[in-house]
């Protein structure tokens, strides 16, 4: 199953995306300084939707 993935801009960890959605949906929508908090070092950043990738 493929996931929304996001790489920690603090330690590069790639984790998946607090809220997941296939290619149709990401590409339908806007994604401006979203948070996400990596589950590693437990930083917290702003993405935007080109930070965000499927694998």
């Amino acid at each position: 199953m493929t996931q929304l993935i996001v790489k920690c801009k603090n330690c590069g960890f790639e984790f998946p995306a607090a809220t997941q959605m296939n290619e149709e949906a990401l590409m339908a929508i806007n994604i401006e300084n979203n948070n996400e908090s990596c589950p590693k070092c437990k930083r917290t950043s702003a993405y935007n939707k080109s930070d965000y990738y499927f694998k």
